[in-house]
């Protein structure tokens, strides 16, 4: 079945009103960062936001969740160049600078072009890891399952969730349109066991949102031989840097150094 097949029955407006919150990016832009854009159809560019951690640092592909946009990562990306990575935050289309309209399946095709701009900019300057907050762990999971290590050389989720379901009934889709979704091709859990590379999961303990189970599940199933798991007390699905910035920061770090590319 072509990719775009096994998401098609969540691109209807009632799944797609409730999973994604385009907004657009004001002012003048954030003051750190540079923006890539990154055609990904005709007419249609992303607004990727690019923070450089060096020539030769290992590079993080961050995919942001449903009401984010690019710009809101302009404090997180300093801090993780200050620990020698590097970031591209990866927009949807109709987000932040971004044309076109997001749908799922438009989310999950464009996260492989970006990954590949990102490799033609960066050969041989380092790995690339991917990292999906919330609505972002979809894409960043595709793209490990799907290309593999060591060309993904770690993964990590924050706030994922596990199957795709039972988020979209807390969004508010009703069940007569969760009943019309007869595809997996959302459900993080099942195809994190196909990815060996370095993994962390980082959740909240207090995430009403997508519940800690979810993150506990996606831990569990990863097939790693080098994962950890980062729950942060306190914290819910918006609340993370609040209670485990420093927590967080040197989990990610951890996970960039156990990879055997960057010895």
């Amino acid at each position: 079945m072509n990719r775009d097949g096994i998401y098609r029955c969540f691109d209807v407006r009632p799944v797609l009103t409730r999973l994604f919150y385009p907004r657009c990016e004001g002012g003048g832009g954030p003051a750190t960062g540079e923006y890539w854009p990154i055609p990904v159809a005709d007419g249609v560019q992303l607004g990727c936001l690019w923070f450089d951690g060096g020539v030769q640092a290992p590079t993080i592909l961050f995919f942001h969740g449903n009401g984010e946009i690019a710009a809101d990562y302009a404090d997180v990306g300093p801090l993780l160049n200050g620990r020698g990575i590097s970031l591209l935050v990866a927009e949807y289309r109709g987000y932040g600078r971004s044309g076109g309209s997001p749908t799922v399946a438009a989310m999950m095709a464009d996260a492989r072009t970006v990954f590949e701009a990102l490799e033609g900019r960066r050969a041989g300057r380092g790995e690339i890891m991917v990292m999906g907050r919330s609505l972002g762990s979809a894409p960043a999971v595709e793209l490990a399952r799907m290309l593999g290590w060591p060309r993904v050389s770690g993964l990590v989720l924050e706030s994922g969730f596990a199957r795709a379901k039972p988020l979209l009934r807390t969004l508010g889709v009703g069940e007569g349109e969760l009943a019309k979704i007869d595809s997996p091709g959302l459900d993080n859990v099942d195809k994190i066991k196909a990815y060996p590379g370095p993994t962390l999961v980082i959740h909240g303990a207090q995430d009403h949102l997508v519940p800690v189970g979810d993150g506990q599940a996606l831990y569990q199933a990863s097939a790693a031989a080098h994962k950890d798991l980062l729950v942060v007390p306190r914290a819910d699905h918006n609340s993370l840097f609040l209670y485990g910035l420093d927590a967080y920061l040197d989990a990610v770090e951890r996970l960039v150094k156990a990879s055997p590319l960057a010895r």
